[in-house]
């Protein structure tokens, strides 16, 4: 999808150049900073869409917890073991 964007928006550019100028552009200038522009917004485009679906998937207000920080908090705390926090023997 990023490299049909963007070279439908340098098409329209081009197009829109050439309807404003009444000539097709022909400055090595102008089609180095075309080249540049679309490689410059594809490999762009690319490099933040990965970003951005790399990202941690977040739902709502819970937050991932590792199973083993789970763990972690239920054991009981003060050096207490299960057989006496339960009223063991």
């Amino acid at each position: 999808m990023i490299l049909d964007f963007v070279l439908t928006l340098e098409g329209i550019q081009l197009f829109l150049t050439v309807w404003y100028n009444w000539h097709f552009p022909m400055t090595l200038l102008w089609w180095i900073t075309r080249i540049a522009e679309t490689g410059i917004m594809i490999f762009g485009g690319q490099y933040f869409c990965r970003m951005r679906e790399l990202r941690p998937i977040e739902f709502g207000m819970y937050e991932m917890v590792p199973q083993h920080s789970r763990d972690l908090e239920q054991q009981p705390q003060n050096g207490a073991t299960d057989e006496s926090a339960a009223g063991g023997k």
